[in-house]
């Protein structure tokens, strides 16, 4: 049956993927999918990478027919991380039948945090411009990479309003971050 054909994933990634996992995690139970995840915060998720030599050995054992990819791309500060995504997709690419990748919600500034709202009060929150620019350029690239077996969730109109301002809940009243 159609609906037999995607029952074994992977949630691949740095602390992004930890933070979807355990969502991810509840959806797969309800639609009886097999979910590994392969979330680990601060690690790296890209090749020359123990984390990532890791997924590949489990993704060799599981073969999945997804592999969900996510991180915190505008963190990364190496100057070949798209050159290494590019890496990493076409190694997947032989290892899964597709690959989702999921681009990066806005970062919060510190001044967003419990302990800065307490400090500041609650105000608007914007995004730092030079982190929002890199963000935005990294999603760009993600979003670059679709095809036939690549998909990209674009996730930034669930996190920003038109005037740049960062969501903290969505239209339910339900917490983003």
């Amino acid at each position: 049956a159609a609906s037999d054909v995607y029952k074994r994933q992977v949630l691949m990634g740095d602390s992004n993927a930890a933070m979807y996992g355990c969502a991810l995690k509840v959806i797969a139970e309800e639609l009886r999918i097999k979910l590994h995840v392969l979330g680990v915060p601060a690690g790296d998720p890209l090749p020359d990478s123990e984390l990532y030599q890791d997924s590949l050995f489990f993704l060799d054992h599981e073969k999945p027919e997804i592999t969900i990819l996510v991180g915190a791309w505008a963190g990364r500060t190496e100057s070949d991380v798209l050159k290494r995504l590019e890496t990493a997709l076409s190694q997947i690419l032989g290892r899964s039948q597709h690959i989702i990748l999921i681009t990066q919600p806005p970062v919060l500034p510190e001044y967003a945090s419990r302990e800065g709202i307490r400090k500041f009060g609650r105000r608007p929150i914007f995004e730092d411009l030079g982190v929002a620019k890199l963000r935005k350029e990294r999603n760009e690239f993600l979003l670059s990479q679709r095809g036939e077996r690549v998909h990209v969730l674009d996730i930034e109109s669930l996190f920003v309003e038109a005037s740049g301002e960062i969501r903290f809940t969505d239209a339910r009243g339900r917490q983003l971050f």
